[in-house]
């Protein structure tokens, strides 16, 4: 049953009470077949243990290496998905960040690209937090910042404070804190930062915002394409 269940885990899509039924009578089966077939004594128990354990092994192998093998295609994909775009993305060279996944957005959307990073445990010790930098294309003769971006119009209040080429819209204080900065980039390429806390069902926030220099982070975006692009999409692998 444990087996059964772990390859429900790797492949969900194949995970069914047909298959966990189906699944623990073939082991069950399998087990009983030895002990059937073998002569009396501890030693068929121990035999029969061995060959159920030995088809978990198997089959949970084979459905973690297809897992893999479908991760690392659709990978391949993406990456020649991100290599082919006409502008570079914004990607975070900060230490202590790893890309966790990378997307790409449709031509219609602003937002073209966007990388989810996760920091280490020397960055932020509590698990969950989670750094989005997205990456905003700006036509030519459309406004300079869409509007969905905090402190768009550049104007400095109580949240919103320019820092050199930084803006920084600052919420940490917000019941559900929050902060995200913007900058350009390259000319017509900007990077929007946002920052993602844990929270429980009810939208409590699971930790406190840790402290972060948004300045620092998004002076260290810089806009990737071609091979750079696609190395990017691998370490998110």
């Amino acid at each position: 049953m444990l087996g059964v269940l772990w390859v429900g885990y790797l492949r969900i899509e194949w995970f069914s009470l047909v298959g966990l039924v189906s699944g623990c009578l073939v082991l069950a089966l399998a087990g009983a077949a030895v002990v059937w077939s073998s002569r009396p004594g501890p030693a068929r128990a121990v035999i029969a243990v061995g060959v159920v354990l030995g088809l978990c092994s198997m089959v949970v192998g084979v459905s973690w290496g297809q897992e893999r093998v479908e991760d690392v295609r659709e990978n391949r994909e993406l990456g020649r998905e991100v290599a082919a775009l006409s502008h570079p993305i914004a990607a975070l060279e900060a230490s202590g960040w790893k890309p966790g996944s990378v997307s790409v957005r449709s031509a219609e959307d602003d937002i073209r690209a966007e990388v989810v990073y996760e920091p280490s445990r020397s960055v932020v010790w509590e698990r969950g937090f989670r750094l989005t930098v997205f990456t905003v294309v700006v036509e030519q003769g459309e406004p300079g910042v869409p509007e969905w971006v905090g402190c768009a119009d550049g104007a400095e209040s109580d949240r919103c404070e320019r820092r050199g080429a930084v803006m920084v819209d600052d919420g940490s204080e917000a019941p559900l804190p929050s902060m995200s900065a913007w900058v350009e980039v390259e000319e017509g390429i900007m990077a929007v930062l946002s920052t993602d806390v844990p929270t429980e069902k009810d939208g409590t926030p699971t930790m406190e915002f840790p402290e972060l220099d948004m300045v620092d982070l998004a002076e260290r975006v810089r806009g990737v394409e071609g091979e750079d692009a696609q190395a990017l999409v691998r370490e998110a692998l």
